[in-house]
């Protein structure tokens, strides 16, 4: 039997499913290609989750693109022996 913790995580991801399903719908009911609908969709999706889940992103996204930022600049000055010592995300 699947604990609570996980039955909520289940109900949520079907119904952001569903909500991605219509959104993604709409788009190639207008003629956009699937693919791009399923991003598209991805995207607005994302912009529907509660406020607190997008903080949470955001914070984390700040996160990595200050990693990155880092690691980027790390590699357009290192030597072919100094990539190597440059850690991946």
């Amino acid at each position: 039997m699947q604990d609570l913790a996980s039955l909520r995580r289940d109900k949520l991801t079907a119904i952001i499913s569903k909500a991605h399903a219509k959104l993604q719908a709409v788009l190639v009911s207008e003629g956009i290609d699937p693919a791009v609908a399923r991003a598209i969709a991805a995207v607005r999706v994302y912009q529907l989750l509660p406020l607190s889940i997008r903080q949470k992103m955001t914070t984390a996204e700040t996160s990595i693109a200050t990693r990155m930022a880092t690691i980027f600049k790390g590699v357009s000055t290192a030597t072919i022996e100094g990539l190597e010592t440059i850690e991946e995300e």
